[in-house]
């Protein structure tokens, strides 16, 4: 995990790659997928991707929290710009990423799959895009919410596949799974899966 001296140079380095974050608020059940656009001159400035239906809801929030790569960061102040979400450095502050490990992030254009065999018939499958992974974990995204998908529910033989070839069989458990709006304005479940083990990717 990255000191507080160096969180500038790191969110500077995501900012550059163009590589999504994800920004909630403790009154909202819904995650924003957002871009960082610039964190310089002591602040961080986010691309405001709130609908305008939930911005008031947000808003109203006492706490937000930032997921970028494997800084976690939160807040309890939220400013704008007119047009962006902007948040004092000062006031940021780093806990712990719930992965402890750094995340490489695939969008549509990527050919980057994990499927798993339904674990409840033993024979259906399901294919889904991969959102995130790490050597900890993996996340996805479903267009729709799943009772298959409840935190405890474990996976066994869980397949990511690149360009339709299998790269690396893991087992697993759902960790969350939650509602987000993507950098498209579309709605999606992200669903959190915990490795039992450690793999090499």
């Amino acid at each position: 995990m990255p000191e507080i001296k160096d969180m500038t140079a790191v969110l500077q380095e995501i900012a550059s790659s163009s590589t999504p974050v994800f920004l909630s608020a403790e009154s909202t059940d819904i995650v924003f997928q957002t871009t960082i656009k610039d964190s310089e001159n002591g602040k961080l400035t986010l691309e405001n991707n709130v609908p305008i239906d939930k911005i008031t809801e947000f808003l109203d929030a006492k706490r937000f929290f930032i997921q970028a790569q494997l800084i976690r960061l939160e807040t309890e102040e939220i400013q704008s710009d007119g047009v962006n979400i902007v948040f004092p450095l000062s006031s940021l502050s780093m806990k712990e990423d719930n992965r402890g490990a750094k995340r490489v992030f695939f969008d549509q254009k990527d050919d980057v799959y994990l499927e798993v065999v339904n674990p409840y018939d033993g024979e259906t499958v399901i294919k889904r895009p991969i959102i995130d992974i790490s050597n900890t974990g993996i996340s996805i995204k479903s267009p729709t919410a799943s009772k298959l998908y409840n935190p405890g529910t474990k996976f066994l033989g869980m397949k990511v596949l690149v360009n339709g070839e299998i790269y690396n069989e893991v087992s697993g458990q759902v960790i969350y799974h939650r509602k987000f709006l993507d950098l498209k304005g579309k709605y999606y479940y992200q669903i959190g899966f915990q490795f039992d083990k450690p793999v090499q990717n």
